[in-house]
């Protein structure tokens, strides 16, 4: 069994990607709705209310499930092979989405012409633009939608911001210990790989930044950030004996900068080019 409803608010939904998966966000603005025709409804409901009537919205719904329970049959037939003009989304709960509700909008045009309000052509022109309305919709979510995983979020994020210069890296160390102002971090070549060294804070507050300026938003702390790229073999930590025999986990390498010991971030750049990839592949599941 499914079902649904409908949630306003003024901001966007924080939720990692299995959840953002299962909702429809639609933006709304002054032009979205007909202030007169939306007047016109309020009134009824009050005098219907009133007058201890049935009002328009109800009567409409009452007429649309009537039209369901006579032609379930048809309708159903006319479901099985249905196939709304093709579009292929990343995520198969969005392709399912994009069915059901260019589905539901042949039911309803086909319910218009069963009650004489639409001709043949009217139902096939609201379709078209219907449909286009429903896929870009749906093209939208599929972005807010893509990698959201706070710490999948940071690592797109920071592959995005390198790659356009957005974040700039050192070539070298003493680069970065000669000029660290100028740089998140520096790269560095460690048993045949190159690795990012990353100064924790700085790389951080340049993502949320970032992201802000993107319409998103990184959910979690920065702490729970760090901790998710080392339990996901992604950063390079290491382990602390600790009291009792208890280990402890630092999830940041301590490097020697400038003559101190400094917590710095580092990510394999091979290994985020896999994770990055990973992630697409585990969307394309969805």
């Amino acid at each position: 069994m499914r079902g649904g409803c409908i949630v306003t608010a003024e901001h966007n939904l924080d939720s990692q990607q299995s959840s953002a998966l299962r909702y429809l966000q639609v933006d709304l603005d002054r032009n979205s709705i007909d202030g007169n025709i939306l007047r016109e409804f309020q009134m009824n409901q009050k005098e219907a209310d009133f007058n201890k009537k049935a009002s328009w919205v109800q009567a409409y719904f009452a007429a649309w499930i009537t039209y369901l329970q006579n032609n379930y049959k048809d309708i159903r037939a006319s479901l099985i092979d249905f196939e709304p003009p093709r579009v292929v989304f990343k995520n198969k709960r969005h392709q399912t989405i994009y069915w059901i509700l260019n589905a539901v909008s042949k039911m309803i045009l086909q319910w218009g012409i069963s009650i004489g309000t639409l001709s043949e052509q009217e139902k096939n022109e609201k379709y078209l633009l219907w449909n286009t309305v429903i896929h870009q919709v749906l093209l939208k979510n599929e972005a807010m939608a893509s990698v959201a995983e706070p710490y999948q979020q940071f690592l797109e994020a920071l592959k995005q911001a390198i790659g356009t210069g957005t974040a700039i890296l050192a070539n070298s160390r003493a680069c970065y210990e000669a000029a660290g102002h100028r740089y998140i971090g520096y790269m560095r070549t460690s048993k045949g790989q190159l690795e990012y060294v990353l100064a924790p804070n700085k790389t951080i507050v340049l993502i949320r930044k970032l992201m802000l300026e993107m319409g998103k938003n990184l959910t979690a702390n920065d702490s729970s950030v760090f901790k998710h790229l080392y339990e996901n073999g992604i950063s390079l930590g290491y382990q602390n004996q600790g009291e009792k025999g208890k280990v402890r986990y630092r999830h940041f390498r301590r490097i020697k900068l400038n003559g101190q010991l400094v917590e710095m971030l580092v990510i394999p750049v091979n290994v985020m080019v896999k994770k990055i990839e990973e992630m697409y592949q585990q969307e394309e599941m969805l």
